[in-house]
């Protein structure tokens, strides 16, 4: 999906009940759990509500997923991508306008690395580094040049070299490889960041920024992770969801986030904003008038960012509308905010209406990455499944962060410059030559070992990582 190491978008940058019920599934399963009047939990059923994960019918071999505002989409290992629930915009890409409660393939796609959702819209990318978009396209949220609503994919305009998607209420948001950020669709709140209002149906380049190494997407607003583990937001900020510690009504250029280093992932809510620090824990800012910051007390809306309550090891984060979710590296799932629909999936029946401190998702262990749509979150089992683009957007972000403090920045710009041509070469469908840069990289570490600039311990993660992607690589030879 890009340098994302560990974001799932909310819009990417949101029961049938069982009361006792475990669910322990084998690997390789995604599953869902909050509302499911549209057929969003992909069980086969338009059951009204679930407040325990459910498995979605039907799909095998998938590497990714995504949760739209009544939709919800994985993309399988083949490159194929799938999409379940309301219909009423095209957003599924069947060439349908059909609602389904069981997932359909999205057609003419193959090679794709990454998925996001808007709220009706959806976006792929292509392993060329293209992007598609299909949906609702009212406000130019596809980015082809028209705002003329389809139920297939067509190819977003004038984009190349992008490494990671995102997708907002009624905009799309793209990251190239060169750090800059572009953006496309609605624009009245600022939330292109182009320095004006003007909605287009063209990507438009986010002014200011630069090194950026992830992206997020809310309902009206964005977050921008740079390579210096700083946070950056534009946007609509009427909930202090910008966290600059202002709650000016918006801004159309970027904003720093008050207080925050060492990031390594972020996510949107609808009103609120989410970001992981490298030490496992979490913080938020935003709209809390359910709970949706995580903090305890008082559910007091916040323009600086607050620490989650009682979570530590933390390793993907996910946002909904009015809730939130982490993974943690055991592989439980927490949630915490709004649960009118059971979208925290912790079991309790009736459901809590909200709750401010996280609560364990029932019966999920194992999981390798979750999401969240408007009232619904899926999360995804089997720690092997990620492609070998995610692996390496992984690896650069790990990089980086390893290297703070330790290495000087060129030594750092080198060994990732090694990483970016391992990217290049598999967007151009060349795992050889991939394999080739990887086995650089590992040899650069090696060098740095031997010159006792890093000791072996500290390598160790680093070469561990990339031995594995190279196998990968060559699985696929």
């Amino acid at each position: 999906m890009n340098r994302v190491r560990s974001i799932v978008f909310f819009f990417s940058g949101f029961l049938l009940f069982c009361f006792s019920c475990q669910v322990v599934w084998s690997q390789d399963v995604v599953s869902a759990w909050g509302r499911n009047d549209y057929g969003q939990l992909g069980d086969g059923t338009y059951s009204y509500d679930s407040n325990t994960p459910v498995r979605v019918s039907g799909l095998t071999g998938i590497r990714a997923i995504a949760g739209g505002g009544l939709h919800s989409l994985a993309l399988k290992s083949d490159g194929t991508v799938w999409a379940w629930g309301r219909n009423n915009y095209g957003q599924l890409g069947d060439l349908t306008f059909t609602t389904t409660s069981v997932p359909v393939q999205v057609v003419g796609l193959s090679n794709m690395t990454v998925i996001a959702a808007g709220f009706d819209h959806t976006l792929a990318l292509e392993r060329n580094g293209t992007v598609w978009a299909w949906g609702r396209n009212d406000y130019g949220q596809l980015g082809d040049g028209t705002n003329a609503t389809t139920n297939g994919p067509v190819p977003v305009s004038g984009l190349f070299g992008i490494r990671a998607i995102a997708g907002g209420g009624l905009h799309s948001l793209a990251l190239k490889s060169d750090g800059t950020v572009w953006a496309w669709g609605y624009n009245l709140l600022g939330q292109l960041g182009n320095g004006t209002y003007t909605t287009s149906n063209t990507p438009v380049q986010v002014s200011g920024l630069t090194n950026v190494i992830a992206i997020a997407g809310g309902y009206f607003h964005n977050l921008a992770l740079k390579s210096d583990g700083t946070v950056w937001t534009w946007g609509w900020n009427y909930y202090g969801q910008l966290g600059d510690g202002t709650y000016s009504y918006d801004s159309n250029t970027p904003v720093q986030v008050s207080g925050l280093t060492g990031m390594i992932a972020l996510a949107g809510g609808g009103s609120h904003s989410l970001a992981l620090r490298s030490d496992g824990r979490v913080w938020a800012w935003g709209s809390n008038d359910v709970g949706q910051l995580g903090n305890g007390g008082t559910n007091t809306t916040s323009n600086t960012p607050v620490p989650v309550s009682g979570l530590i090891g933390v390793t993907v984060i996910a946002g909904g509308e009015f809730h939130s979710l982490a993974l943690k590296s055991d592989g439980t799932v927490w949630a915490w905010g709004r649960n009118d629909r059971g979208q925290l999936g912790d079991g309790t029946n009736p459901p809590i209406v909200s709750t401010n401190t996280p609560v364990q998702v029932s019966g999920l262990t194992g999981q390798a990455a979750i999401a969240g749509g408007e009232h619904h979150s899926l999360a995804l089992n089997g720690l092997s499944q990620v492609t070998p683009e995610q692996a390496i957007n992984n690896l650069i972000v790990q990089v980086k962060n390893w290297s703070l403090g330790v290495l000087p920045p060129a030594q750092t710009k080198s060994l990732t410059a090694m990483l970016d041509d391992a990217l290049e070469h598999l967007q151009q469908g060349n795992e050889a030559d991939a394999i080739d840069a990887l086995y650089d990289f590992e040899n650069k570490v090696k060098a740095l070992v031997l010159s006792h600039r890093v000791t072996a311990a500290a390598a160790a993660p680093l070469l561990s990582a990339a031995d594995s992607i190279i196998a990968m690589l060559i699985a696929m030879l």
